[in-house]
């Protein structure tokens, strides 16, 4: 006979603020899909819980006593890997670095921390809440051991047979979700100043963390990082980073534009809507990447990317957090190469110095 609680969502709450965990509990409580398995006042007593308990996902706070959020993220992701989301005080700048740096060390998404009963956006906050749970606790995600080295070029790796430099490259294009600050990290990080070409990016995150996510890239990138503005023309060796909320695509070569477009209730940046745009404009002179993330987004436009002659990568499954959209790509015969962060850095840095055929 089935248990009651069978099918319902089993969430560990991680705070520790008492306030903040009977806030969540509440909020949890009050949805019939959902459990609170139990709570945790800090990181230490999250690892031990996550262990005892098998949550499907974990609400965890980061700026704590004893084991923060960064460190009991990795912590859990090495030995008993579970969709964690990280819940973040928008007013606190360290904390919000903190988070971005939980993102890298394994945390599938990064969200405000929702305001308490009375205050006007309490329902709007607690709706948002409940839905990434939800959305989160079905995520597949895979063990982040660090002591791992590197997995070795796969078969489709070593056969492709396009360089990168085969042609004249002049912009790469990016796109990331649940798992992507990990990896670009790895890719950016590796990158030098004099980089030559421009990066545009689109990494799936909450608004409310758009500067925080650019602040914490600026802390290991020796380029620019830039929020561009509507129809801002394009520099080599930017990166630009798509706003929260908006698309951005290119209705011209070289220019950036800013859009609402189109009207649709799906999550804005997305990756599908920057790789469409550019496609036409930049043919064989574009290379575009998907990296680690939950969905599909990004990986039929970049097949078509691919057909118009781009050079396509999809990071490869075991490197990723998440093998969702650059899997998606690899169904569909979409990537022409399919390699770890650490080798997509190596192929960008062939850039610096193209040879042409």
């Amino acid at each position: 006979m089935k248990s009651i609680n069978e099918n319902k969502i089993r969430v560990l709450v991680v705070d520790d603020s008492l306030v903040s965990r009977k806030l969540h509990q509440k909020m949890i409580a009050d949805d019939l899909g959902f459990e609170v398995v139990d709570t945790a006042r800090d990181g230490r007593e999250a690892v031990k819980k996550v262990s005892e308990h098998k949550p499907d996902v974990v609400s965890m706070d980061v700026n704590m006593p004893h084991l923060n959020g960064i460190e009991a993220t990795r912590e859990i992701m090495n030995t008993f890997p579970v969709p964690i989301i990280i819940v973040s005080s928008l007013y606190n700048e360290n904390e919000k670095h903190l988070a971005m740096e939980a993102a890298a060390a394994g945390a599938v998404y990064i969200m405000p921390k929702p305001h308490g009963m009375g205050h006007p956006g309490f329902e709007k906050d607690k709706k948002k809440y409940l839905r990434m749970l939800k959305n989160m606790a079905g995520v597949k995600v895979v063990s982040r051991r660090s002591h791992q080295p590197p997995k070795a070029q796969s078969s489709q790796n070593k056969n492709h047979q396009e360089s990168i430099t085969s042609v004249k490259r002049e912009i790469i294009l990016m796109g990331a979700s649940a798992g992507g600050p990990q990896a670009l990290k790895t890719i950016i990080g590796a990158l030098p100043a004099d980089f030559p070409l421009p990066i545009l990016l689109v990494q799936h995150l909450d608004q409310s963390f758009t500067e925080s996510f650019q602040t914490w890239m600026e802390s290991f990138s020796k380029l620019p990082v830039v929020v561009p503005e509507d129809g801002e023309a394009i520099r080599g060796g930017n990166i630009y980073l798509a706003p929260g909320g908006k698309n951005m695509v290119l209705k011209a070569k070289g220019r950036i534009t800013i859009t609402t477009q189109p009207p649709d209730k799906k999550a804005k940046p997305t990756v599908a809507a920057l790789f469409n745009s550019a496609g036409p404009l930049y043919k064989e002179k574009g290379v575009a990447t998907l990296l680690s993330g939950m969905g599909k987004d990004g990986a039929h436009e970049m097949r078509v990317l691919k057909d118009s002659g781009a050079f396509t990568i999809a990071q490869e499954k075991h490197s990723c957090l998440v093998f969702g959209m650059p899997g998606e790509a690899v169904n569909i015969n979409a990537a022409k190469a399919v390699l770890t962060p650490e080798e997509i850095a190596v192929e960008f840095n062939k850039l610096i110095e193209q040879k042409h055929v």
